[in-house]
């Protein structure tokens, strides 16, 4: 392995267009052909439902908010992927992405890499983006329609509550990227 310059950085900090490249990174992965790749049992699987048990726990044990709940049903409700399996790097967060003076020169830890429904790298658009920065990243990908972006929420919601109370005392970074992306989840809609 080569060293790669950059630091993680959090979004406030980074580019206006971090969401655009952010786009460029995963169309680039998802172009790469799968071959016969099974698909990942991690995330990007194609049964959300698998986690199921797990996310209601861990919205209950983080105050029971009815709309995490409807988050979580709202993606489980969507259809499953049909198309075929694409790459996804599967962990694209905070801790993941790394920024020389702002602009993204690096994405590592490609430890939960594998092939599945392409939903699982939307998840970004909660887990490291603001609102302005998911705008953009979502005109980029504007292949993807809404029932691939409510499995995307769901996914985000997935890493989100089963890190928070997993980190919260442990690991401030990776708690902070779930409280940000909690955050995220609830602001995007009027409820």
């Amino acid at each position: 392995m080569r060293w790669l310059s950059g630091d993680i950085a959090p979004v406030d900090a980074v580019a206006g267009d971090t969401g655009i490249r952010l786009a460029e990174v995963v169309q680039a992965l998802q172009k790469i052909d799968t071959g016969d790749e099974p698909w990942t049992t991690y995330r990007g699987r194609l049964d959300l439902s698998t986690g199921d048990e797990d996310v209601r726990r861990s919205i209950a044990e983080l105050g029971d908010d009815p709309r995490l709940v409807a988050v979580w049903e709202e993606a489980l409700s969507a259809p499953w992927w049909t198309g075929p399996g694409r790459w996804l790097h599967a962990d694209l967060h905070r801790g993941n992405l790394l920024f020389t003076g702002g602009e993204l020169t690096g994405v590592i830890d490609w430890g939960a890499a594998g092939v599945g429904d392409p939903a699982a790298d939307l998840m970004t658009a909660w887990l490291f983006l603001g609102e302005r920065g998911r705008e953009a990243f979502r005109r980029e990908l504007r292949e993807f329609d809404d029932t691939t972006w409510a499995r995307a929420r769901g996914w985000a919601l997935h890493l989100a509550v089963l890190a928070l109370p997993y980190y919260r005392d442990t690991n401030p970074l990776l708690a902070g990227i779930a409280r940000h992306t909690l955050g995220q989840l609830l602001a995007e809609r009027s409820w």
